[in-house]
């Protein structure tokens, strides 16, 4: 039974949810492969992946991240389809390659289609492309033209984003949670790297923060905010949760007032992108409505991880918004 995707982010979830079970073959035929393309291809060891080695489309960098991985990797020219398939769970053909912009991060437009495994003959498919490995000096020869060619096109790029105000006044809201912390101290637990490894190839962890039952879920984006900085609170990073473990009370991680973990398990650039970028107001915005309010609202606590109150994002809109007349006298709302 067939069902259509209609965004990067719904056929990366597709593709993830085929790829997750490692019964049977798993092939995936696509034109390029961007930096950071693990993140997008789960439980990889075993998988086959065909790629056009052309740059900049293709990152060498992403290419030997794979094969570490145990990814097994082979070169096709001429290449255009992205096709994923999986012999147990089912296939995506879509227009997504296998890159954060494609897959939602980006800016780029996507659609594909969810099928069964049978309609897709993979064979033939593979017959067709002519494969070849991944020699060494292929992907040396794939190394100097990316280098290259990435010179040129990373000239002036816009690496700007949704503010603050864009995220107030938008007709859908993306919700956010905030994490407050005294200080730093801890790192991932044993099952959280064992969530990585099994997933991902790797026990790496990018981030992760502790928390109590049910205060943070997959997908979820959440804010940190030292406030035992010296200028509190300090507006520290944005962490995207992937997973959500409880930290087994042998660990040396485990802490019986927040016993969970949540596990951002690629870089934040892999992920969706924000609700909304850290800039110097929001930073000037968060400090003078922390001391307005004299730290006195929940979304300051150390004791849990919530989503903002409407008084304090009332407050702190107040604030941005004149840090932005301060230091813009032209500046709009979202601008």
């Amino acid at each position: 039974m067939s069902k259509f995707l209609a965004s990067g982010q719904e056929i990366k979830q597709e593709v993830r949810r085929i790829f997750m079970r490692t019964r049977g073959r798993r092939v995936a035929i696509v034109a390029f492969v961007g930096s950071l393309a693990e993140a997008y291809l789960p439980k990889p060891a075993g998988l086959e992946l065909v790629c056009w080695p052309k740059a900049p489309g293709t990152n060498p960098k992403a290419i030997r991240a794979l094969m570490r991985r145990g990814v097994v990797v082979k070169f096709a020219r001429r290449l255009h389809m992205k096709v994923y398939w999986s012999e147990s769970a089912g296939a995506v053909v879509a227009s997504a390659n296998l890159s954060t912009n494609a897959y939602g991060a980006g800016d780029l437009q996507e659609a594909g289609v969810a099928l069964a495994s049978r309609a897709v003959d993979i064979k033939r498919l593979l017959v067709k492309v002519k494969p070849q490995e991944a020699t060494e000096s292929a992907l040396l020869r794939l190394e100097r033209e990316w280098a290259t060619s990435v010179r040129t096109q990373n000239r002036g790029r816009n690496t700007g984003g949704a503010t603050f105000l864009d995220w107030l006044e938008a007709a859908q809201r993306r919700r956010w949670k905030i994490h407050a912390f005294e200080k730093y101290g801890g790192g991932p637990s044993q099952r959280l790297r064992a969530v990585a490894k099994e997933e991902t190839g790797s026990s790496v962890v990018a981030d992760w923060v502790f928390c109590r039952k049910g205060e943070l879920q997959s997908e979820d984006f959440v804010l940190c905010l030292n406030v035992g900085a010296r200028t509190k609170p300090k507006v520290e990073k944005w962490v995207f949760v992937h997973r959500v473990v409880h930290v087994a009370r042998e660990d040396k991680q485990h802490d019986d007032n927040w016993p969970f973990q949540a596990g951002q398990l690629h870089a934040l650039r892999a992920c969706p992108a924000p609700p909304f970028v850290i800039d110097a107001a929001l930073r000037r915005a968060f400090r003078a409505t922390f001391k307005e309010l004299e730290g006195d609202d929940p979304g300051f606590s150390q004791d849990r991880t919530l989503v903002p109150s409407k008084k304090l994002l009332r407050i702190l809109e107040k604030h941005y918004r004149a840090n932005l007349s301060e230091t813009s006298p032209r500046a709009t709302a979202g601008h």
